[in-house]
Parts: C-alpha cells; structure tokens; sequence
C-alpha cells in the first residue's frame, strides 16, 4: 500500500513521479495503478500539460466515491459510529444509545446493529456505477485491550471485562477487518492497519 499511501499525502502524483519516489520502473507503477483503480482505490483526472515532449502526465487521486470506513467510539453512556470515504469525509454517522451498560453482549450488539446499518446505507449510495465496499472498521474502546485476540480486557468506567468485541463485531460482518485502539493497549504500541475486506451481510 506504499503507493496508496503516497497517492494520499501528496494527491496529484503522476504515475512517471511515483515510479521515481517508490524506485520502482514506470511499467511496475502503471499496472499495480490499474489494478489499485479497478479496485476503486485510485481514480485519475485531467491531464496536465508539461510543455515536453511525449505522453502527457494524468494526475492521480484517492476515489472518493467507491470505498468506504467505518468506525465506532464505545463510550460509557453511548456509543457513537461513522462512515467516512478514503479522504476522511463523513458520509454518515449514528449514536447508539445503551440499554444497559452493565451488559457488554447487549450494548456490542446495538453497536454491530448501528455499524451495519451504516454499511446498507453505504451499499445504496455509490456514485460510481455500483456500492460502496467496506474496507474495514476501526473501534474505540474505553478500557485495555489485547490487540493481538481483539478482547477488551479491562474498561473500568463501565465494569466490562474479557470481553470478546472483536468476535461480537465481527460476527456481523463477513471478511472485513477491525482495527481496535484502547485507552490503555495490552500490546508496546497501538496499530490501525485497514485491509480489503468485504462488504457488511445483511441479514
């Protein structure tokens, strides 16, 4: 995702100065950019005119229209979730209010109910020939967590302990991955990696 990464720090790249920042040939660079646009990562757009001579440079972008992310804040009183495209803009958002904070299956589940509701919205609402797919869901939590089992050991403003989010979340969603990050990590530093992931079942 190297090449995605410097798409999103520096939108406007041509292909000819990716290959030059990456060390990878011109050739390399165009086929993994037409995969990472078939993908709906990367959309280009006008060409620029650079005054030499041969093929003009067509500038490179995230696509905003294709992929999406979702995320939730597990708080103490509520819960708060977000759908967001690759440039971070919101495409919606939704709080979950708790029926009882001292029942963690409870209260995940109306979050999972929340988050899928998001991706429905999503799968109706892309511009781009087709829905939006969910690359993955980052999650909030109040509390320390065991980022290698996703299990939320300890939040100690609600009284939740080993509690299973990853596999309550997960449970509603088919192949997409979940990033977790904690008031207090189980692991030497927090990590967010968003990999490709199926879109939300909807059942």
């Amino acid at each position: 995702m190297a090449l995605v990464r410097q798409v999103g720090t520096r939108p406007g790249l041509s292909r000819a100065s990716l290959a030059a920042v990456l060390g990878l040939t011109k050739s390399t660079v165009s086929m993994l950019v037409r995969e990472l646009m078939d993908e709906g990562w990367l959309s280009d757009s006008a060409l620029i005119a650079t005054g030499e001579v041969g093929r003009r440079a067509t500038p490179l972008h995230l696509d905003p229209d294709r992929l999406a992310l979702l995320g939730a804040e597990i708080g103490v009183d509520e819960a708060r979730v977000v759908a967001t495209d690759l440039l971070g803009k919101v495409l919606g958002t939704g709080v979950v209010a708790y029926r009882d904070a001292a029942d963690p299956a409870s209260c995940i589940g109306l979050v999972a109910a929340g988050l899928v509701r998001l991706a429905r919205r999503l799968q109706r609402a892309g511009r781009a020939g087709g829905p939006r797919r969910v690359l993955g869901i980052g999650l909030g939590l109040h509390g320390g967590v065991d980022e290698t089992l996703g299990v939320l050991r300890y939040a100690p403003h609600l009284g939740w302990r080993n509690v299973d989010v990853d596999g309550q979340i997960g449970a509603h969603f088919a192949g997409t991955p979940l990033a977790r990050s904690g008031t207090r990590s189980c692991r030497p530093a927090d990590r967010c990696v968003l990999a490709d992931g199926a879109a939300a079942r909807t059942r």
